[in-house]
């Protein structure tokens, strides 16, 4: 039976992910319970997995969760393996409870975040003129492999 580092490899392989949040999963779960074949996992691992995570909102708690769960179900499906999931279906004490509300931004925060990211782009545009008028006077821009250089002319 292949261990869980070597199925989150092919989950990797088979999916278009992005695989940082997941990555970050397995390695804790390897951390507090080892790498073992994917069918040893118990309820007790799982629990054990969300208590390292006891200083994390219960959101984040989710769903570190979730790719776990993820993971090995695509296991259990791919490998046959007659066993239901035991980081499925965990309830998590107190889940939702701490969720902090946010204020929208008021329209003359909207106002001044715009005017900085217009400013930025007006800047970035000025460079890239400069660079071009540069390297063009030194007939460099021929040698530039870049799809947003100069062209000639």
């Amino acid at each position: 039976m292949l261990v869980l580092s070597e199925v989150f490899d092919e989950f990797l392989d088979l999916k278009e992910i992005n695989p940082k949040p997941s990555e970050q999963s397995v390695r804790r779960l390897i951390e507090v319970a080892g790498d073992l074949p994917v069918d040893q996992y118990t309820r007790s691992h799982a629990k054990a997995f969300l208590a390292s995570y006891h200083e994390q909102k219960t959101s984040t708690r989710r769903r570190r969760l979730q790719c776990l769960t993820s993971i090995l179900n695509f296991a259990y499906w791919e490998y046959d393996i007659d066993k239901r999931n035991p980081f499925s279906r965990i309830i998590i004490k107190g889940e939702g409870k701490d969720v902090t509300s946010r204020e929208p931004f008021s329209v003359a925060e909207l106002k001044k975040l715009y005017s900085a990211s217009l400013a930025y782009l007006i800047r970035q545009a000025h460079l890239r003129v400069g660079l071009c008028r540069y390297t063009q006077s030194f007939g460099w821009y021929r040698h530039l492999d870049h799809p947003h250089t100069c062209r000639e002319g």
